[in-house]
């Protein structure tokens, strides 16, 4: 129904030039220790979601992602004043 009304455009419709090549490079690191322990922190946080020993606006599976998600990225997303990913300038 949505695109009976929609003005919907495509790559192939509007002529675009093609998608931009790119090389993809993953690189595995070891975790570092606060990142570890932040982990366990989430898997004990789970437990007690499981065991619903928690009010679930309080802390949820999704928080738990998206606390997760921030650690494998940056875990000063974490913990703001993190020692190991602190500049001295």
């Amino acid at each position: 129904m949505f695109k009976e009304c929609a003005d919907i455009q495509t790559a192939e419709t509007l002529d675009l030039p093609g998608i931009p090549e790119c090389e993809i490079h993953n690189v595995a690191v070891e975790p570092s220790e606060v990142q570890k322990e932040l982990v366990d922190a989430l898997s004990q946080r789970a437990e007690k979601i499981h065991y619903r020993q928690v009010d679930p606006s309080t802390d949820n599976m999704l928080k738990i992602t998206t606390d997760g998600r921030k650690i494998g990225l940056d875990q000063n997303l974490s913990i703001p004043i993190c020692p190991m990913n602190r500049e001295v300038r």
